[in-house]
């Protein structure tokens, strides 16, 4: 997870060396509250307040696979008072959506890379595969049976499980769609399947 800004916030950057902050700062996540993005991007923004001595605030804009939060970022003022907590969906977006509100290469600048997480593989102890390979196994032979969460077709973990790899289902699992990352770890309801599941 990278934490970027405007790509003109840093010109300005002299002007403000002697008062920044003088109000607080904003830090968008991409994602709906309670996933790991979002509790990152807490922790982080405690830490930065403390630091700076003003508050940094965390405004969670979910949608469009993240493009809608990293869309407002692009279009806020380049005054170093809006900050973008950056999830790997930016970088997959440019290649999942043909056309984007924001260009990813020239409406950014990188600022820091603050976390790296890993994916974990986990399913109900009473599901019949006990592995990476039985699951696979199983989804293949009952092709559209099986579901995982997914939090939108640009994240991470709707593209995970589609990717070339030893524990890919391609097209014969379904993707159940969730508001955010954090809504498909605690047994609730899935909404309806993505479109183009």
């Amino acid at each position: 997870m990278f934490v970027v800004t405007d790509a003109n916030a840093f010109l300005a950057a002299p002007v403000y060396a002697q008062t920044y902050p003088s109000r607080p700062v904003r830090m968008v996540v991409p994602y709906a509250p309670g996933g790991a993005t979002d509790i990152i991007a807490r922790i982080v923004a405690q830490k930065l307040a403390d630091r700076l001595g003003q508050s940094v605030v965390v405004e969670n804009k979910p949608g469009a696979g993240t493009t809608d939060g990293n869309a407002e970022v692009a279009k806020a003022r380049p005054d170093g008072y809006t900050f973008l907590f950056a999830p790997t969906p930016f970088v997959i977006s440019q290649v999942v959506y043909p056309t984007l509100p924001y260009d990813p290469q020239k409406d950014f600048a990188p600022v820091s890379l603050l976390a790296t997480s890993p994916f974990i593989l986990v399913v109900n102890a009473a599901f019949p595969a006990k592995s990476t390979a039985e699951l696979v196994a199983l989804a293949k032979a009952k092709p559209g049976t099986i579901a995982f969460a997914s939090a939108g077709n640009g994240t991470t973990r709707r593209r995970l499980p589609e990717s070339p790899g030893p524990a890919s289902v391609n097209s014969t699992a379904t993707a159940a769609g969730f508001a955010g990352a954090g809504d498909g770890r605690g047994g609730q309801s899935a909404r309806q399947p993505w479109p183009g599941s």
